[in-house]
């Protein structure tokens, strides 16, 4: 009984932990910015809400097809709830906010059973703290819901496989159905699920020879499994009702797709080789270097005791198999983390239970000095105040500019920037804080951004930026310039020949994080129109938003690429 009341105590107080989460991530929504493919995004959900178009019609509107619909057709539903109630942009993000109350509230339950109250709770509280996922479960975007969606399809099937109850099997595709219905980096899940389900066991003949085998039941198993996934998806599927073929124009979208990656001074086009150092670099750059520690120690305890931990030890297999997935040369990359987003959650989890193992140690110890119950209470809450505080302090010092936040290990965001070892932005998101510098310029002053402008046209559309400020104008006067090193070492969008003359000018506004470091530059280009240089701003029909080159009048010899400091 007292057991029974005990769990309810614990899950009312993280009930309330988790409703004051919800006021702080309702209140740093205002101050992150719009990311350039969260306005398509948006459109999306406002075109689904739109009571005027028949319910097929609506899809019909996605062209071009290049992602599931399942995350707008669930953030419409919140959409509707919400916009009576908050401004549209937020209305529109709500969604997301809820999908991640959702998460931490079955990650706090699932680890509670398997770790223990103190390690739940220890897990939790690094989640929330990495900056990545703080700062992406603010956005209508597609990263965030498949790393949920992944987290519950490999614990889910961990259920189904340890216990005879067909419910987690139906539980397990509806996870598989959301995340391959999201975005299609969801399908790392195959190689996983595969590989950990047993299908290929090992059997030795005599004393030197083995042979592997092939379970027959246990492939029929995830067959059944991926087929009733197949039912659920065409069922939260709509647009394929009335367009069977769109899956193939979605799958094509995807394989021809192209982008660059900035790493260790180097460029790499996505479609070409890039380090396999790239994905853990990110990784174990991103994090409080506190909680990569205890990550790294976590991990080696889960193996050391993964007899007595078998749960954690699955969970250790899945990170290494999608990180080795992640990590191949055929993998996408580019944008940073955001496309291994899914990783970060099963670190937490290593650090959580790290963090547990130091805890039990010093509870042994207070055992010999004899120390009492209350003592060791003591001691946990401690360490969860401690933690509490360390965390908070990583967000608060990062926002609004999570997504650029770098650890001590590679001296902060600084540090990437001075030894170039990284791209340090990548979203536009900076541009929210441009918007009042924006708005005092003088009336039809044309304005340029480098490469999208699809943040700033939202702005225009929700009245943040006034309307006669024009944008994509040939030779603007002013140009906007995130420091993404990545494009600026990439010929075709932004040839560093240009860049090279461009930034001996001096900006007029900057964006800075916390340590000062450059992450927007907006520059003045009249002084390049009275000189021999000529900036031409080029409008590109077949991309939407358009896409911006710089080109310039005379040649020039190639310079070093720029280092920005």
């Amino acid at each position: 009984m007292e057991g029974q009341r005990g769990e309810r105590w614990a899950n009312s107080i993280f009930f309330i932990f988790l409703i004051c989460f919800a006021v702080v991530l309702l209140i740093t929504e205002k101050d992150i910015g719009v990311t350039y493919d969260e306005p398509a995004y948006f459109s999306r959900v406002l075109t689904l809400t739109n009571s005027s178009l028949g319910f097929f019609e609506r899809f019909e509107q996605f062209r071009p097809p290049n992602h599931g619909t399942f995350m707008f057709l669930f953030s419409s539903a919140f959409y509707v709830l919400g916009r009576d109630m908050l401004d549209i942009t937020s209305a529109l993000r709500l969604g997301t906010i809820v999908l991640y109350l959702l998460f931490l509230w079955t990650v706090f339950l699932v680890l509670k059973r398997e770790c223990g109250k103190f390690g739940a709770w220890a897990s939790i509280i690094i989640l929330i703290s990495i900056p990545q996922i703080f700062f992406h479960s603010h956005l209508l975007a597609l990263d965030f819901p498949v790393m949920v969606f992944f987290f519950w399809s490999v614990v889910s099937f961990y259920r189904a496989k340890s216990t005879k109850k067909k419910l987690w099997t139906v539980i397990t595709a509806a996870s598989l159905a959301a995340l391959l219905a999201t975005k299609i980096t969801g399908i790392v899940i195959f190689p996983v699920l595969f590989i950990l389900s047993g299908i290929l066991t090992t059997e030795k003949e005599g004393e030197k020879k083995i042979s592997i085998l092939v379970n027959r039941k246990k492939i029929k198993k995830l067959v059944a499994v991926f087929l009733l996934a197949a039912l659920f998806f065409l069922v939260i599927s709509p647009q394929i009702y009335k367009n069977p073929l769109s899956w193939v124009e979605y799958v094509k979208f995807h394989s021809e797709r192209r982008d660059s990656v900035f790493l260790f001074s180097d460029l790499h086009e996505s479609v070409s080789p890039v380090s396999w150092l790239y994905v853990p670099f990110s990784l174990i750059t991103t994090m409080n270097v506190i909680y990569v520690w205890l990550a790294l120690f976590g991990a080696i305890m889960i193996w050391k005791y993964r007899k007595e931990n078998q749960f954690l030890a699955y969970l250790l297999k899945v990170f290494i198999i999608a990180a080795i997935v992640f990590s191949s040369p055929l993998a996408f990359k580019g944008d940073g983390p955001r496309h291994f987003l899914l990783l970060y959650p099963f670190m937490a989890v290593f650090a959580g239970f790290g963090c547990k193992i130091i805890i039990t140690s010093l509870t042994e110890f207070s055992e010999k000095i004899k120390a009492d119950e209350k003592r060791k209470q003591v001691v946990k809450s401690g360490v969860i105040i401690i933690m509490v505080v360390v965390s908070a302090v990583t967000i608060i010092r990062a926002h609004p500019f999570e997504s650029s936040y770098f650890n001590l290990a590679v001296l902060g965001t600084k540090g990437v920037v001075e030894n170039n070892f990284y791209t340090i932005t990548y979203w536009q998101d900076e541009f929210r804080q441009i918007l009042p510098w924006l708005n005092k310029l003088p009336e039809n002053t044309s304005v340029s951004a480098h490469p999208y402008h699809a943040p700033l046209r939202w702005y225009q559309r929700i009245g943040s930026l006034r309307r006669d400020i024009r944008l994509d104008e040939i030779n603007p006067d002013y140009f906007i310039v995130p420091l993404r090193q990545s494009q600026f070492m990439f010929d075709v969008v932004f040839p560093y020949r240009e860049w090279g003359q461009f930034s001996k000018l001096k900006p007029v506004f900057t964006v800075k994080n916390n340590q000062g470091v450059d992450l927007v530059r907006v520059f003045n280009l009249t002084e390049l129109k009275k000189s021999e240089w000529r900036v031409v701003v080029i409008v590109t029909e077949e991309t939407d938003p358009p896409t911006i080159v710089l080109q310039q009048a005379k040649n020039t010899t190639k310079v070093e690429r720029p280092r920005f400091k």
